[in-house]
């Protein structure tokens, strides 16, 4: 293997490392909110009528338990009011 394709196999790896996923973001941003609010997973969850399991799935990124489209549109929806998280950041970053 040449140093030239050494470097941009390195490159590659590197940037694919960069690219940040948005529902990690999301799980974050939620996670955050509702412990600045001081609200429980388990309160959350009967403020919103989202399953406990959902709302664990979404603030851990567990992409095997996170719901599909049209269904997490919606429970991002239900999050961003019950937390009071302004001008749908959780819809846009889901968008990306």
């Amino acid at each position: 293997m040449s140093f030239l394709n050494f470097k941009n196999n390195r490159e590659l790896k590197t940037n694919h490392k960069d690219v940040i996923d948005p529902y990690e973001e999301i799980g974050n941003i939620i996670k955050e909110a509702r412990i600045a609010k001081n609200i429980s997973i388990n309160n959350l969850s009967d403020l919103s009528r989202i399953p406990i399991s959902t709302l664990s799935a979404i603030e851990k990124n567990n992409k095997y338990l996170l719901p599909k489209y049209p269904f997490n549109r919606s429970i991002l929806l239900k999050l961003e009011e019950c937390l009071s998280i302004k001008d749908h950041k959780l819809i846009n970053l889901a968008n990306r």
